[in-house]
């Protein structure tokens, strides 16, 4: 369960995975770079847990990408 402290509210986020978890990572300037697939799987949005925050990553109507507090 993370709690975002801006408002208060509970989302369920699961267990954290270890890195890693969906295969090999590319790289990119030298920096990991996976496929929205790859963390999104089949679902439209992810919850990120973050210094105690929660964030939804999604995929709009338009497929973009947005996250949100």
């Amino acid at each position: 369960m993370c709690q975002n402290k801006a408002s208060g509210t509970e989302a369920f986020c699961g267990e954290p995975q270890q890195a890693g978890v969906h295969g090999r990572a590319l790289r990119r300037n030298g920096k990991p770079c996976l496929s929205s697939r790859e963390l999104l799987g089949e679902s439209q949005e992810l919850l990120i847990e973050h210094d105690g925050y929660c964030y939804s990553l999604r995929i709009t109507k338009q497929n973009k990408l947005i996250l949100t507090k």
